[in-house]
């Protein structure tokens, strides 16, 4: 069967809005690559059910913005993760603690 890839990505305000969205992404076995973006891979039906459900949570009435796109599924494993966060903010840290007058 068919797989697309998928990317996920969110903005709200509410924490139980966010615990939901969250709840459903990782229920689709999506991975998580930043604070509020997923990705992973889903059959067309899968896909249908995981933009159902994200409308069901947007449909709450909290200030929300969720983006589903659908990408090829090769461009998944073209992913880079150019630089992990607590690396640059340690390095900011060193930086600056040792410019500092």
């Amino acid at each position: 069967m068919y797989k697309f890839g998928v990317l996920v990505s969110y903005d709200c305000t509410s924490n139980r809005t966010r615990s939901k969205i969250i709840d459903v992404c990782l229920n689709f076995d999506l991975a998580r690559i930043q604070y509020s973006v997923f990705t992973g891979s889903l059959t067309a039906h899968a896909l249908k059910d995981l933009k159902t459900a994200l409308k069901q949570i947007a449909a709450d009435g909290s200030p929300i913005s969720i983006f589903v796109q659908k990408i090829a599924i090769g461009e998944i494993n073209d992913f880079v993760l150019i630089e992990h966060m607590e690396n640059r903010l340690h390095r900011f840290h060193k930086y600056t603690r040792n410019r500092l007058i």
